[in-house]
């Protein structure tokens, strides 16, 4: 058998699929296995691997909003020195794991470029519970439960837990003990939070190598699941797509924890899921501590219960700015909503930048200035004003006479979509600029007490604008 060529026993007739695309097999006549949601025979490799990392992208993009929400809730007026100083080494190590799941989406963003398939920065605000989704989409202050959350979703398969168990990482049943207690708590997906890293397995089985020889068998519905085993054909892997992907040193920034891999081959591919997997989970006993896992279960230990002292602030669930939708909380004081609605202008900057970034190819002179290097510190800009903001809206009730404070809302924009010609992007962004400037001189109208912040962002605005102009017109 040639290496790209597969064997397959469909139903007792042996089918083989030789030539350069040997490894798509097209399985048309195969049901779908219900029981594995990343198994869907009716796929090509290749576009069952976009449609996962574009799942992937949503899932790092949802825990990072979901972390910064949660690490920005710590601060609770009420508490002692010593709780304070507690709560904010907790936020402290949330917000490193958010950043980190920046890197995790970049790096997707970077394994989408290679197999040529569109970016994708689209997040759910509510996503419906599913066998996809790690847990549903919530807004909430950090609690035990939500910790628990956190937990079960970046925690490693049973193999490794139980390795853990027998070098005494984790105490026996200690998982078990936290999926029940969240599922007392009343949280209505306790039952369903998934691990992330199953998703990864799944995108890292289509990146095999196709050297190695497979043969499925299958046998009729009735009689089970099928057994499938497909690979992206080496073809469809682009190397020159690396000029198009994010590079570390555009992004780190000295940062070690923060991972950004540019494949060009089917093994750098392989090795960045595997270091975005072991960075999550950890890959073993000595990167326990410092996996997402090892660090959230470490909080998690500590963290006091409803009926002892509250870390975070009392924060609205789901704040939102628009009213009717369900589960959500509508913030509905005249500064807070003026503050929500910039968060929220600011958020769509930021995606639209990152978005725009991956359309425009690396200068062959990494010191030459250039459109792209403008989006990428335009991006990191607003990560700044973002955390800043959100910390405001922190403070801020979300309606007169009300006990909760509103928090951002992180609510997506309608659209994420670049326009085709390269002249309209830079208007995109131009307009977007002017919009957030209307917003600061209506708060700086009303005297929100936060006036210096607004100064500053109001002067570095003009000088994006002028910016923004200037590439409308090159």
């Amino acid at each position: 058998m040639g290496k790209h060529i597969t064997r397959h026993l469909f139903w007792g007739t042996e089918k083989r699929s030789p030539g350069p695309y040997g490894e798509f097999y097209e399985a048309a006549a195969l049901p779908a296995d219900s029981e594995n949601p990343y198994l869907d025979v009716y796929k090509a490799p290749r576009e069952r691997a976009a449609y996962l990392l574009r799942i992937a992208s949503e899932v790092e993009h949802a825990l990072m909003a979901q972390y910064l929400f949660a690490a920005w809730s710590l601060g609770n007026p009420d508490l002692s020195p010593e709780q304070l100083d507690l709560a904010r080494s907790w936020r402290t190590t949330i917000l490193d794991i958010a950043r980190e799941e920046m890197g995790h989406l970049a790096t997707v963003q970077n394994l989408l470029t290679l197999i040529g398939a569109p970016q994708s920065f689209a997040r759910d605000d509510y996503p419906s519970p599913s066998h996809i989704y790690p847990f549903r989409f919530e807004l909430e202050p950090l609690t035990k439960v939500s910790l628990g959350k956190y937990v079960l979703s970046e925690m490693p398969s049973d193999e490794k837990l139980e390795a853990l168990e027998r070098k005494h990482k984790i105490e026996k049943g200690e998982i078990k003990a936290i999926r029940q207690f969240v599922r007392r708590s009343g949280y209505r997906g306790a039952a369903t939070v998934h691990r992330v890293g199953k998703l990864y397995d799944a995108i890292a089985s289509l990146f095999t190598s196709p050297e190695v020889f497979t043969e499925l068998i299958t046998t009729p519905p009735a009689a089970g699941p099928q057994k499938l085993k497909q690979y992206i054909a080496t073809q469809d892997i682009n190397a020159d797509a690396v000029a198009f992907m994010v590079k570390p040193g555009e992004w780190k920034l000295g940062y070690e924890g923060l991972l950004i891999f540019a494949p060009a081959d089917r093994t750098g591919a392989l090795k960045a899921i595997e270091q975005i997997s072991a960075q999550g989970e950890g890959s073993g006993l000595d990167d326990f501590d410092s996996s997402h896992f090892g660090r959230f279960l470490k909080i998690y230990r500590v963290f006091p219960d409803v009926s002892s002292w509250l870390p975070a602030r009392l924060v609205a669930r789901n704040p939102t700015t628009n009213a009717g939708n369900p589960g959500a909380s509508q913030i509905r004081d005249g500064v807070a909503i003026r503050w929500a609605k910039l968060f929220n202008l600011r958020y769509r900057m930021l995606l639209m930048f990152l978005v725009h970034s991956f359309a425009v190819e690396t200068p062959v002179s990494q010191s030459a200035r250039t459109s792209r290097g403008l989006l990428i510190s335009w991006a990191f800009g607003e990560m700044y004003h973002l955390r800043s903001i959100g910390e405001i809206l922190m403070g801020l009730k979300i309606a007169e006479g009300s006990e909760e404070f509103a928090g951002p809302p992180f609510e997506m924009p309608y659209a994420l979509e670049l326009a085709p010609r390269e002249p309209d992007r830079w208007r995109l962004h131009r307009d977007l600029i002017l919009s957030s400037q209307r917003y600061v001189e209506e708060l700086l109208l009303v005297k929100t007490g936060f006036e210096t912040y607004l100064r500053g962002l109001k002067s570095a605005d003009a000088v994006a604008l002028e910016q923004a102009i200037a590439m409308v017109g090159a």
